[in-house]
């Protein structure tokens, strides 16, 4: 894996992150720990 390829996906988790606090913060619901595991699959895709 590249370095720029490495940047693009912390660039998206990071994003991701921001969506999922942004969510949490309006709703406080169960669907917020869904969307914290799919962090982590996207991590786990991407193999860093």
């Amino acid at each position: 894996m590249t370095d720029h390829q490495k940047k693009m996906v912390i660039d998206l988790c990071q994003r991701r992150q921001k969506r999922v606090m942004a969510k949490k913060q309006s709703q406080q619901t169960a669907s917020s720990t869904n969307e914290l595991t799919e962090i982590q699959d996207d991590l786990f895709k991407f193999d860093i």
